[in-house]
């Protein structure tokens, strides 16, 4: 702050230092300054720029009067204080008519004081509101708020420069304008109705400030926002009115809103559910696929409202998680169900994650969800089928145990029960003529004591191997005392140890949902363990002395077991030794034809295998049949060494071919199998030795022959022994399976019935004639085929088909897939290889691939099988031929759908000139009809 300046125009009698000391001891700072002329009074004036001058009335030829006039002059902001005594009182009276400040006389030195402190005080207030009105001007010149003032009536009176910077109205043009003239159309009733509220309050002086946000128009045409806000002045009937651009604010919140909706039809366009949740755990914000899935507002799902969709199970659990998460501050996934619109829960994995500001404060949680219910299912049936698979494993040990057979039922209907978790299983027998079902032992649901009759079964129920509840059929075991209970969906499957079902064990729910293919193959399975249980019991019970069949029922039964579950791999692999072995015996042909004989001894042992696990699945029925045109002659005489070696050497054996060839088509390994039966069959019965003859012929058959057989030329193989021939009682049960006449240990009783299967499923006849001491004649009967063009023989070793077609291998195996399409490659055929259907389907569909000239396709594959392949390949591709290839056929109804579908079949383990061969025959094959 600036010191005062006193100038002082007097004698010595006042005493100076004693008043300065005074005013400097109250805390003001002043300068000071004496004279003792008019000249130099006059010249102080100019260059001490006093703020206070104390003047004699009269001193030094300069009259108060005079010095006040120079003060007025020169200094005209400084105080001027007359000095007096009782003389000069009235000089000092005029002097304050003039304008002095105040007077006092010089014997007064404590109003002196009081007056110069006054008068300094007033200096700096004078001073600093000069200051503070020069601040407010370049204030309000440099403020960018719209500065206004108006009056009453909304004239426009003064603005500052912000006005026309923000406007662009020139403010001499703007003064003397109503203001809501500036305002835009849309606000101007508005701001109006406000100034009036404004002018009211104005007229009570009772104004409160408030604020209108309006739209002005502007010289460019350009709105601006301005929020006006306003104070009324009664001490100059004025009103001050701000106006603050808040036209960032508006394109700020334009563009957040304009964000906003971006970010909404994002979240709304996307498959994932999405949400934004506050830090109190309320979720602000669901996507429209969230409500669209659950078939709720948005109103009913904000804030904690999304819980009541989740299932009840989950919901404690979520709670938890989530209050975890926002505790910690860290990000969280769970999975949970959610039911869905159409009341079916379905699994939701939930990803949250927390959210802070630019200053790091956490604003909230953001998330999104997908529903994962497929892959969810897919664990818990991996999970369920490992379960199964266990269980079903501890089943099958239990039941080896050997059990009470009711025990076993017991807990083969526990492990169901609880396996599958269910409501109940039950066993039921079957018996009578009338087929009368019966309980016989339950887990779970208790049967009532008064349980409505079960009721029988129809006897077209009993070609059934299993049933379901709801089924279409018309028919399910106790379906009457079962829907009495309340049960809605079930599966039952047949108890069997023959051909004739005794009883079913059955699955029972309460829930609508039908039992999975997985839960279905399950009960088939324990129900498989008891029939083969029931089986052997049965049989051992029957008849005591019949053990040893049982025995060896059980082990073909174990023989057929095997073959069905390793020929497949075990033909694969051998397929890869042999196809491998025979690119290692071609290549040392040329490197090291001396180690070709160890080669060969590895083919060798191949075939072996090869031929035993051929006669594994002859015994268990479980080989693809390949009917072929067949020489009766050249069938003997291939066999003839095979039979000699299976002959003592007491039994002479004898061969009457024909003397032409006789056609007829059937499997030739079938065949070979039925010579082989009966020449056995007739040495067993010649224990002294003696001979065994085989006649080939042809015969006409009439109609109605007592055969059976249609009318026409038949081939014809007879086999005359020297045996000792059979009773009548034994010739009744001859064909029976399991009959023998045989000691214990030396037969099975199943020779002379596969025979009878074999010729009957070639459309033949079998029959003998006997006599006690006189030996016996079995005679076959095979339809002939007449007229036939036969080629030579093909040597298979010499002739390798080769060629440049396009051909498409599919193979589950991968060392098959490998030494396939090499040996196919090498025979010059261009090979694409695929693991499996859907990879094939996926190929011959893209239309930038070439057609394919030859599918070869193994028939038992994962997913899908070959003949469904074949099926839906060829109708993409008509003109692409067919080839299956296969060890082992389990499925019977594949085995007989590959036979109908016209395409050729190559047998595992095949040698890489059979491969030739047979991808050349058939490429150069009329097209085969449609696979259906």
């Amino acid at each position: 702050m600036p010191i005062a300046r006193i100038l002082v125009h007097e004698n010595s009698f006042l005493k100076l230092p004693q008043i300065e000391a005074a005013l400097r001891q109250a805390g003001l700072e002043f300068a000071c300054q004496r004279t003792h002329s008019r000249a130099e009074f006059s010249n102080a004036l100019s260059k001490f720029q006093p703020s206070l001058v104390l003047c004699d009335y009269d001193f030094a030829g300069l009259r108060a009067v005079e010095a006040l006039a120079l003060v007025r002059e020169t200094a005209p902001q400084a105080s001027f204080i007359v000095l007096s005594d009782k003389h000069g009182e009235e000089l000092a009276v005029e002097c304050m008519k003039n304008g002095a400040t105040d007077y006092v006389f010089k014997d007064s030195p404590e109003r002196l004081i009081a007056l110069i402190r006054t008068a300094i005080e007033k200096h700096h207030l004078i001073r600093e509101g000069k200051r503070l009105k020069q601040q407010h001007e370049v204030l309000l010149q440099l403020i960018p708020t719209c500065v206004c003032i108006l009056t009453p009536g909304g004239i426009l009176v003064d603005c500052n420069p912000a006005w026309t910077h923000q406007l662009g109205y020139p403010r001499e043009s703007s003064l003397g304008q109503p203001l809501h003239e500036f305002v835009s159309g849309a606000d101007r009733a508005r701001f109006q109705a406000w100034w009036a509220s404004l002018a009211a309050g104005s007229e009570t002086s009772s104004l409160e400030q408030n604020e209108c946000e309006v739209s002005m128009e502007t010289v460019s045409d350009q709105r601006r926002y301005l929020t006006w806000t306003a104070r009324f002045s009664p001490s100059d009937n004025s009103v001050y009115a701000l106006g603050h651009d808040t036209t960032d604010r508006h394109v700020a919140e334009a563009s957040l809103r304009e964000s906003e909706v971006r970010f909404r039809s994002m979240a709304d366009s996307t498959p994932a559910f999405i949400w934004v949740g506050d830090t109190i755990q309320q979720r602000t914000y669901w996507n429209q696929r969230w409500l669209d899935f659950t078939g709720r507002t948005l109103d009913q799902v904000v804030g904690t409202g999304w819980l009541d969709s989740i299932h009840a199970d989950d919901r404690q659990r979520v709670g938890d998680l989530i209050e975890t998460s926002h505790s910690a501050r860290r990000p969280f996934k769970i999975e949970y169900r959610v039911k869905r619109s159409d009341g079916v829960f379905r699994w939701v994995l939930d990803n949250g994650s927390p959210c802070y500001d630019h200053h790091g404060a956490l604003i909230g949680f953001i998330g999104s969800g997908i529903d994962i219910s497929e892959q969810h299912d897919a664990e818990v049936r991996l999970t369920q089928r490992a379960i199964k698979q266990s269980a079903l494993a501890h089943f099958g040990r239990f039941a080896l145990a050997q059990h009470p057979f009711e025990e076993l039922l017991r807990e083969g209907t526990r492990i169901v029960h609880e396996t599958l978790q269910i409501d109940a299983s039950e066993v039921l027998s079957l018996s009578g003529p009338e087929n009368t079902l019966e309980w016989v032992v339950s887990s779970g649901i208790a049967m009532p004591s008064s349980a409505l009759p079960l009721g029988s079964l129809p006897p077209s129920a009993l070609q059934e191997t299993c049933f379901q509840l709801p089924a279409g059929k018309g028919f399910f075991p106790g379906e009457q005392s079962h829907l009495a209970r309340g049960v809605q969906s079930a599966f039952a499957a047949v108890l069997s140890g023959g051909k004739q079902p005794y009883g079913y064990l059955i699955a029972l729910s309460r829930a609508a949902e039908p039992f999975s293919r997985d839960s279905m193959d399950f009960v088939q399975g324990v129900a498989n363990i008891i029939g083969t249980v029931a089986q052997r019991d049965q049989a051992r019970a029957a008849l005591l002395e019949s053990e040893q069949k049982l025995l060896q029922s059980q082990k073909m039964e174990a023989v057929g077991i095997l073959a069905g579950g390793v020929a497949h791999d075990f033909n694969n692999l051998l397929t890869a030794i042999r196809c491998y072995g025979d690119l290692l015996n071609e290549d040392l042909a040329e490197s090291a034809p001396e180690l070709q004989p160890k080669a060969s001894e590895i083919l060798k042992a191949t075939e072996r295998a090869s031929a035993l696990t051929r006669q594994l699945l002859a015994f268990s029925r479980k080989q693809v049949l390949q009917p072929e045109i067949l020489d009766l002659n050249s069938i003997v005489s291939d066999v003839k060494d095979l039979v000699r070696s299976l002959l003592s050497e007491n039994i002479e054996l004898k061969i009457l071919p024909a003397a032409s060839p006789i056609y007829f088509e059937a499997d030739r390994n079938q065949i070979d199998q039925v010579v082989i039966n009966l020449c056995i069959n007739a040495r067993d019965a010649m224990t002294l030795g003696g001979a065994i003859t085989l006649t080939i012929g042809s015969t006409a058959l009439p109609p109605d022959n007592s055969h059976g057989l249609p009318a026409g030329d038949y081939a014809v193989l007879r086999t005359p022994d020297t045996g000792i021939g059979m009773s009548p009682e034994v010739q009744a049960k001859l064909f029976q399976p399991f009959f023998t006449t045989k000691p214990k240990g030396r037969g099975t009783g199943l020779g002379l019935a596969t025979c009878a299967v074999i010729v009957k499923s070639s459309q033949g006849a079998i029959f003998f004639e006997s006599q006690m001491g006189k030996g016996t004649t079995f005679t076959i009967l095979l339809p002939q085929i007449s007229a036939l063009s036969v080629e030579a023989p093909v040597i298979e070793e010499a002739i390798l088909g080769q060629g440049t077609e396009r051909i498409l291998l599919v193979e589950d195996d991968e060392a098959i897939r490998v030494v396939t399409s090499a040996i196919l490659e090498t025979l010059g055929y261009h090979v694409t290889v695929v693991a499996g259907g859907n990879e094939a389907l996926e190929l011959c569909s893209n239309p930038a691939v070439r057609p394919f000239d030859l599918l070869l396709t193994d028939i038992v594959m994962p997913n899908m099988n070959g003949k469904e392949l074949a099926s839906r390949i060829i109708k993409l591709c008509p003109s692409i031929r067919i080839m299956f290839m296969s060890g082992y056929v389990g499925d019977a109804r594949i085995l007989q759908a590959v036979q109908d579908a016209g395409g050729r079949f190559l047998e595992k383990p095949f040698t890489r000139a059979s491969l030739a061969r047979n991808v050349r025959e058939v490429l150069e094959a009329p097209p085969p009809l449609p696979v259906s």
